[in-house]
């Protein structure tokens, strides 16, 4: 059971133990974070100079800009651009992409609709929360109409952290409060029934791949049925909605794990916006998805936010912390070692609270 980043390094290790003219990688830093993919350049930079030839897939713009010579632009199946990287910037890398400009930066920016955490409503709070030596005495607050998000470098114990917040583990100690209430979960589904549901790291975990995408969206309202012994008269309404509102594209419907990762990302998002929820934890939501998708994730943690949602939200793209965050909290050997507003966090100031330099 290694973690994914470790899984995604060993198939890099083997295809290096081939000594090969040309590497292939695909998508490899989506599992990665920002030093373990630092590495991976550096080490890129040397095959480069021995004279292998690296074909680099990625839908992080940052990463073409920092390493690759020359990019090749595909947009529905079909060769639109090549490109010396040299000579253009990010934006023009986006346009070749889209055909057209994109603002990343969501309608509702973060920072504006959420009150401040003094005037704000608790929904979701955790104090004192311990497991083993993997988290140690963390507490913090998340608002009504908030992000609170959560930075932190590979293995610094936010995994832990998300289990025990969604039901998955139980703490060593501290609690967890709703609405100010302490809580128990003994499993994750104790936590649904509190409006405390989770987006995964993983997008597969939290969907059933070989079934069509409205039963997918659906399947949460299956925890209801103590309550209601049967699905709601509106469950199509529901998905109708939620994949209307979401943007999702149908045409592979029958089969989810036929959609791009993108939209599978979407269906694990809209099962919740199905049954309703009051607090979304997201774990690394946008982890392998193309650029315009992520534009609409943020946008759509911005609003759920300004519907009154609290939304923990822990990446890997420092990127996004001013983009979508109201606040954000940094994570070091399974403490809370530093909070920014997230309007000022940079990468450098996150990054220095992340090596545990504060």
């Amino acid at each position: 059971d290694l973690p994914l980043d470790i899984l995604r390094l060993v198939d890099l290790a083997r295809a290096l133990a081939l000594n090969p003219k040309i590497l292939l990688l695909d998508e490899i830093t989506a599992a990665l974070t920002a030093d373990q993919a630092e590495r991976l350049f550096e080490l890129l930079d040397r095959l480069k100079s021995d004279g292998t030839s690296v074909v680099l897939i990625t839908h992080r713009l940052a990463e073409v800009m920092r390493i690759c010579d020359t990019a090749t632009i595909l947009r529905d199946g079909r060769n639109v651009a090549e490109l010396e990287v040299g000579g253009i910037t990010q934006q023009e890398l986006v346009h070749a992409m889209l055909g057209s400009p994109v603002d990343l930066a969501p309608d509702t920016p973060a920072g504006t609709t959420a009150p401040t955490p003094a005037d704000a409503e608790t929904v979701f709070a955790v104090e004192e929360l311990a497991s083993g030596e993997a988290v140690r005495q963390v507490s913090f607050a998340v608002h009504r109409g908030e992000v609170l998000g959560l930075v932190a470098l590979e293995g610094q114990g936010q995994e832990r952290v998300f289990d025990i917040l969604c039901g998955e583990r139980r703490p060593s100690a501290g609690r967890i409060l709703v609405d100010g209430n302490p809580c128990r979960f003994l499993s994750p589904a104790d936590a649904v029934q509190q409006g405390v549901v989770l987006i995964p790291g993983d997008r597969l975990q939290a969907m059933l791949p070989s079934l069509p995408v409205y039963r997918n969206l659906v399947v949460t309202l299956i925890t209801r049925i103590r309550q209601w012994l049967g699905l709601p008269a509106d469950e199509r309404t529901r998905a109708a909605s939620a994949i209307d509102s979401l943007s999702i594209d149908t045409r592979a419907a029958a089969q989810v794990r036929r959609l791009s990762g993108g939209n599978q990302q979407k269906v694990a998002i809209g099962r919740w916006l199905v049954s309703g929820f009051r607090t979304l934890l997201c774990f690394d939501p946008t982890r392998g998805i193309d650029i315009q998708t992520k534009g609409e994730i943020y946008a759509l943690l911005r609003k759920l936010a300004a519907d009154g949602a609290a939304v923990l939200l822990y990446t890997s793209e420092l990127a996004e912390i001013p983009l979508v965050c109201d606040r954000v909290l940094v994570m070091h050997n399974g403490l809370i070692v530093d909070e920014q507003m997230a309007a000022q966090a940079t990468e450098a100031s996150l990054l220095t609270a992340a090596h545990g330099l504060v």
